[in-house]
């Protein structure tokens, strides 16, 4: 299992489109579990209306726990995905 923590960067926090892309991120590898948590509340990273219940803002700290096939290369392509205008971390 890999764990991380992530602390949103953005003004808008992790709205629908970056929460989209998330999604559409975590569905490209299907023998992943994905989940996402905030102030003790969990999200699969494969449900959008999961992760907008988490009401991401910025400064807040999300946490990622990632297990199955293929985690280290998911984890790369949400860094490259991430580092981009769309969505906005800083690695905690």
């Amino acid at each position: 299992m890999l764990r991380a923590k992530l602390k949103l960067t953005r003004e808008d926090g992790l709205h629908a489109r970056p929460a989209a892309l998330l999604v559409s991120l975590v569905m490209k590898y299907p023998r992943l579990e994905v989940i996402l948590e905030k102030d003790g509340k969990q999200a699969r990273g494969n449900s959008l209306t999961a992760i907008l219940t988490l009401q991401g803002e910025k400064g807040d700290v999300i946490e990622f726990r990632i297990s199955g096939d293929d985690e280290e290369r998911f984890w790369e392509e949400l860094l490259q995905t991430i580092e981009g205008e769309v969505i906005q971390f800083e690695k905690t």
